[in-house]
């Protein structure tokens, strides 16, 4: 038998151990009972589990996130990667004790914020018209090839290929812009690649838990303001709070092939 694990919960508790265990035993296990395990001053979260391997579905990734989303409020929590069953408790007691002073300065950074995700996109029409209106040599291109025929066809692919270029640099360039904005609202970012050449930024954020609306309101404001697509208003979409995975760089190895993070 095995015990899949979730993560650390490091002190100062925001809540009772009889709160914590109420909470995780709220959400579905990804095995048998979840307990808490008092390990070198830290609560290390885990449930007994017979299988080798923890499929990596949704539904499986997401009741691990929800696990630690529950004990967030009550605790710091260290996150665990996902699918890491460990065959010996006892070894991984251990290997928290040798490396306890890298946990708590862990804990430390992380007592207060929370991963927040960001992705700000506009409607591509709306930023198309707006580069071609920025940009009269787009604009008469455009009209002069309308007006030929079927021989014009590699004239309006290279076409097309510069102006989706034109726009991708201008993603480029606001990006920068907002990210350099929301700096000083921030603890920290992790920079992703965009998914579409009209999301001008895809981030995670750690901000102070008091925060998040607030980081909201400001990102809206800034992200209308950069006029990438004209007065068209941002879509954004904003991820949590949810444990910070993004900002821990812990590794403990509990075998040959599973890795804690």
């Amino acid at each position: 038998m095995g015990h899949y694990l979730y993560g650390l919960l490091a002190p100062p508790a925001r809540g009772t151990l009889a709160q914590m265990q109420a909470a995780a035993a709220g959400v579905t296990s990804l095995g048998g009972p979840v307990a808490l395990s008092a390990v070198e001053g830290m609560l290390l979260v885990h449930c007994p589990c017979d299988l080798a391997e923890i499929s990596q579905t949704r539904r499986n990734m997401l009741a691990h996130t929800r696990m630690l989303e529950a004990l967030m409020p009550l605790a710091t929590c260290l996150p665990v990667r996902f699918g890491v069953i460990a065959q010996d408790l006892a070894e991984v007691a251990r290997m928290i004790h040798e490396r306890r002073a890298e946990l708590v300065g862990h804990a430390q950074r992380l007592l207060d914020p929370v991963e927040i995700g960001l992705r700000v996109r506009f409607p591509r029409d709306r930023a198309l018209a707006q580069l071609m209106a920025e940009t009269p040599d787009f604009v008469a291109e455009r009209d002069r090839l309308m007006g030929q025929g079927a021989g014009a066809h590699f004239a309006r692919a290279d076409f097309g290929r510069r102006l989706a270029e034109a726009l991708d640099a201008r993603r480029t360039r606001d990006q920068k812009r907002l990210l350099a904005a929301l700096r000083p609202h921030v603890r920290d970012h992790v920079l992703r690649a965009p998914e579409e050449d009209v999301e001008v930024l895809r981030a995670e954020f750690l901000i102070p838990a008091a925060g998040v609306d607030a980081f909201s309101r400001i990102a809206h404001d800034l992200a209308a303001a950069l006029g990438f697509a004209g007065a068209a208003e941002p879509e954004l979409q904003v991820i949590g709070p949810a444990p910070p995975y993004h900002f821990l760089s812990l590794s403990l190895a509990f075998d040959n092939t599973s890795e804690a993070a």
